[in-house]
């Protein structure tokens, strides 16, 4: 869906002692993919206000022309700026160029 953001409720993943894997293309040009742990999910601004989804996706859709490296280093810059962190962070962008 061009445009729209999509969320995955996706819990963590076991170990398994066979993977049978298929090839799918999900992602089409220009798709952006984001890999991140709790602490993305759970920062807070003073107010309470949570940065992720909404606040992910307004800068998201402001960045979302630029590389994969751009998105990163803009997204991280804005998390810095955001709030306090209470827990370790990790997030990886993966875009369909």
């Amino acid at each position: 869906m061009k445009g729209q953001v999509e969320k995955f409720d996706l819990s963590l993943m076991g170990y398994k002692e066979k993977y049978t894997i298929n090839e799918i293309n999900l992602m089409g040009k220009g798709d952006i993919l984001i890999l991140y742990t709790d602490g993305l999910s759970e920062l807070a601004d003073q107010q309470g206000n949570l940065y992720f989804p909404e606040h992910l996706e307004t800068v998201l859709r402001r960045v979302k022309t630029l590389s994969a490296k751009e998105i990163f280093g803009a997204i991280k810059e804005d998390l810095l700026s955001f709030g306090r962190r209470q827990d370790d962070l990790s997030f990886v962008i993966i875009k369909k160029e």
